[in-house]
């Protein structure tokens, strides 16, 4: 294979507590983040994702490039629609997180089709006997760059899976309550040809340079309707200019103080706010700020 193509891997260790969904995908996001800069033409992202690839907010925002809401449904059959983690349902506030720059070109090694449809056949993490979990740790690919050959067998044998089922983990032969997952790759051609995927992971591609301002408006309002009541009237006053005053130009006395009455009264909202619905409010004020650019 030729030397000059670069690989970046991005290993990570999610966040553990499994109702706090919003938080493992805000770690993707900002950990795939770091390879922006650096030149690379494949990516490998790997670890303990502490939820399950076949059904996660993390494995749909990989796949897809964010986390997307569920479909319309028909009629009363909501259960087809809603993606659920943990068996609970994706909060709102995971929507907001923003795009990864690699689109939906990542792609799970281990199939998760297989591992939702035998989870017990493929287990990766195991602490007592029979409470095991499939799936927990992923191996996610550029798929544009890289042929997956061929996958690391979980177990050597029928009677070692077995036998961490009726024991749990870990044992004298495996020290971790995790089993070790890999895979073979290749490149899909070895010369320099394919793209630097450094271009296309720049800094957040700037999606929103490309909206209109009644885009950005209308996103700004979809997401105020996922905070509370307190939350939309406060940010209704937030956002609303003050009389008369105009950006850059110097504020009179009177601006001063509603100026600086806006700003304590931001921080009061932030502070107040929960992790997932500082994600929201952030996201929304920056919406406006953009808005105001057009």
């Amino acid at each position: 294979p030729n030397s000059s193509l670069v690989l970046a891997v991005t290993n990570v260790h999610l966040e553990g507590h499994p109702h706090k969904i919003a938080q493992r995908v805000q770690q993707l996001h900002h950990a795939l983040g770091d390879t922006k800069h650096v030149t690379h033409h494949a990516a490998l992202v790997c670890g303990d994702f502490n939820c399950q690839v076949y059904s996660s907010a993390c494995s749909s925002y990989l796949r897809c490039g964010s986390v997307q809401p569920p479909a319309a449904a028909d009629d009363d059959d909501d259960d087809d629609n809603v993606l659920l983690e943990w068996n609970q349902p994706i909060p709102p506030t995971v929507y907001a997180i923003p795009k990864h720059a690699y689109n939906n070109t990542l792609k799970s090694a281990y199939p998760p089709s297989l591992l939702a449809k035998s989870p017990q056949d493929y287990f990766t993490y195991i602490r007592l006997p029979q409470r095991f979990a499939a799936g927990l740790d992923h191996l996610w690919y550029t798929s544009t760059s890289l042929n997956c050959v061929a996958l690391k067998q979980i177990f050597s044998s029928e009677q070692e899976r077995l036998c961490m089922l009726q024991n749990g983990l870990p044992s004298d032969h495996f020290p971790s309550d995790h089993l070790p997952i890999g895979a073979i790759f290749s490149w899909k051609k070895e010369d320099t040809t394919l793209p630097d995927l450094r271009y296309v992971a720049s800094p957040k591609a700037n999606l929103d340079k490309n909206k209109s301002a009644s885009e950005l408006l209308e996103e700004a309002e979809e997401l105020k309707e996922n905070l509370g009541q307190k939350q939309q009237l406060e940010l209704e006053y937030l956002l609303s200019p003050i009389p008369n005053f105009v950006p850059g130009q110097k504020p009179t006395e009177e601006q001063k103080i509603a100026l600086k009455h806006q700003k304590r009264r931001r921080e009061v909202l932030i502070k107040d706010a929960s992790k997932d619905d500082c994600v929201v409010i952030e996201r929304i004020f920056k919406l406006y700020r953009e808005a105001s650019k057009k």
